[in-house]
């Protein structure tokens, strides 16, 4: 497959896309390729056409096999699924303020090492939806009135989920994670995380729960 990788990091190298009726995405990454240390923003979808492939990730479209890796994922929209992205592997990303009907940060992505935070839906999945997700932090997402605002479907393992809204998780299994109501699974806590700065900055402190737990 292809692999794609920016010379000067995600700071300094972004791809931007178009949204609006005529959507542009970012990125479409193909199965078996790679795609790493860029900044994905401003992309869109069709707002009409397949839901799918035509609708869903604003930000990066990505076939099964697919990775993205280490980029900032910002500003995107799509009509559908995946404001973010929709589909692969997501290693350590940052994701964050993209927006979609369902899965506003990432939709059926495998997330490992990701921070998804400040995404939106207007339905469910302000986070995540119908994914998976290890080693993650999804925190301050938002949803509908009385949608899931932070993982929508799927498993978590070693990862926290807090602060989402309206409702933090919902058909979810977790295993050794931090959320809170305790959710289906093993091993979770319920104690607040311990951020350096619960709006901000999601680093974890000395004190928190979460480390060695």
């Amino acid at each position: 497959g292809v692999m794609l990788r920016s010379v000067n990091g995600a700071g300094t190298t972004s791809i931007e896309g178009h949204a609006g009726p005529q959507g542009v995405r970012c990125a479409y990454v193909g199965g078996n390729c790679l795609l790493a240390v860029f900044t994905l923003t401003g992309g869109g979808t069709l707002t009409a056409g397949d839901a799918i492939t035509e609708q869903s990730g604003g930000g990066a479209w990505v076939a099964d096999g697919g990775v993205v890796s280490n980029c900032v994922i910002s500003a995107n929209v799509a009509q559908q699924y995946g404001g973010g992205v929709y589909g692969g592997i997501l290693n350590a990303c940052r994701i964050h303020n993209n927006s979609a009907n369902n899965g506003g940060g990432a939709c059926r992505s495998i997330s490992r090492n990701c921070l998804i935070r400040n995404n939106a839906a207007a339905e469910d999945g302000g986070g995540t939806y119908d994914g998976e997700y290890y080693y993650s932090t999804v925190v301050n997402n938002s949803a509908g009135p009385s949608g899931c605002g932070g993982v929508m479907n799927g498993p978590s393992v070693c990862s926290i989920v807090w602060a989402n809204g309206a409702i933090n998780f919902a058909n979810a299994v977790m295993n050794y994670c931090c959320t809170y109501p305790g959710p289906a699974g093993l091993w979770n806590i319920t104690n607040a995380p311990a951020f350096v700065d619960p709006d901000s900055d999601y680093r974890l402190t000395a004190a928190s729960p979460c480390l060695d737990a």
